[in-house]
């Protein structure tokens, strides 16, 4: 069935009116270029949660957004064979081409949102108000993040990006980093200023969000959860209250615990008690008031969570205490 899907799709007029190129990437496969062992990582980092070998673990199709491009793990479709031949099977050869070429137009969209959005990158003014940060594990992404603009805080980089297209309704949210050298080409604008300006954007375009029930994010009402609106409803929590912090995008959501004033409303709402913060993923941390459980403990949560997710998701491999007394924010374990 493999190659009947295969070549369904590379014989469709749906597809090939896209100038999209199908290629197949077969489980067991190994890499004989560096930009296949990058491809391949790619692959088994996302779908197979296993980043430690360079041969292929799933069978993938791979599909080129332009004749001109090699297979990448950057400009790339990619659907997985297994669910191919599932829709196949259920709906017909109509909708597997469908799937395809949907996810094809779609990419090319983002392709062309990202090359306008570099094109305004070349004046503050063009670009300023589409600047925020992202929170980003500093360990895991360091060589990613050479030479752009970010802060470290322990083992977070707090990282500027331009947002490529923000999709409210389908919780989509593509971005771009902002390379260093584009920054210092800015007149009369600093790369602090700059760095300074996008956190208050993000604080702009972030509301916060605090879940008690975090096991039902999505029925809870606004004014349960939202920590900084003017109708929240919340006053206080019980010692033994664990919370969810995010934001009201949840995508990168751990930015919250950075976005002023948060921490400060979280520890008094604890009866202005210490409190610590595991961070679950980029998306999201626990809170925990001191004295409800041992830092150690939640080491261990943090550390297998970790171990469980795509390193992509992991944020903060460490345990972090916010002060009541001293609004001192540090990793701590």
């Amino acid at each position: 069935m493999f190659e009947t899907i295969l070549n369904l799709l590379r014989t469709s007029t749906a597809i090939t009116e896209t100038g999209a190129i199908i290629n197949s990437c077969l489980k067991n496969a190994t890499p004989t270029t560096d930009a296949e062992k990058e491809l391949y990582k790619a692959i088994n980092t996302k779908y197979c949660n296993d980043s430690s070998t360079d041969r292929l673990l799933i069978d993938m199709i791979v599909i080129n957004l332009t004749a001109e491009d090699a297979p990448s793990a950057k400009n790339a479709v990619f659907l997985k064979v297994d669910s191919l031949k599932r829709l196949y099977n259920e709906a017909g050869a109509d909708a597997v081409i469908k799937t395809a070429a949907d996810n094809i137009k779609y990419a090319q969209f983002i392709k062309d949102q990202t090359e306008t959005t570099a094109n305004a990158l070349d004046t503050y003014e063009g670009i300023k108000d589409r600047l925020i940060i992202r929170p980003l594990n500093y360990d895991i992404n360091e060589s990613r993040i050479e030479g752009f603009i970010y802060k470290t805080v322990a083992d977070i980089a707090l990282t500027l990006y331009a947002i490529v297209l923000d999709d409210r309704e389908n919780g989509i949210l593509n971005t771009i980093k902002i390379p260093f050298e584009v920054v210092e080409t800015w007149e009369d604008i600093t790369p602090e200023e700059v760095f300074e300006n996008a956190m208050q954007n993000t604080a702009n375009y972030y509301s916060p969000r605090l879940y008690t029930n975090i096991f039902d994010l999505d029925n809870t009402p606004i004014k349960n959860c939202a920590l900084m609106d003017k109708g929240y409803s919340i006053t206080e929590l019980s010692d033994n209250t664990v919370t969810l912090l995010t934001t009201d995008r949840k995508t990168n959501g751990a930015i919250a615990a950075f976005l002023p004033g948060v921490l400060d409303r979280v520890c008094k709402l604890y009866g202005n008690s210490d409190f610590y913060i595991a961070f679950t993923s980029i998306h999201d941390a626990m809170v925990h008031k001191v004295g409800t459980i041992d830092p150690e403990s939640i080491k261990r949560n943090v550390t297998e969570t970790n171990r469980i997710f795509a390193s992509d998701e992991t944020l903060s491999n460490k345990v972090w205490l916010y002060s009541a007394d001293s609004k001192e924010f540090k990793a701590v374990l």
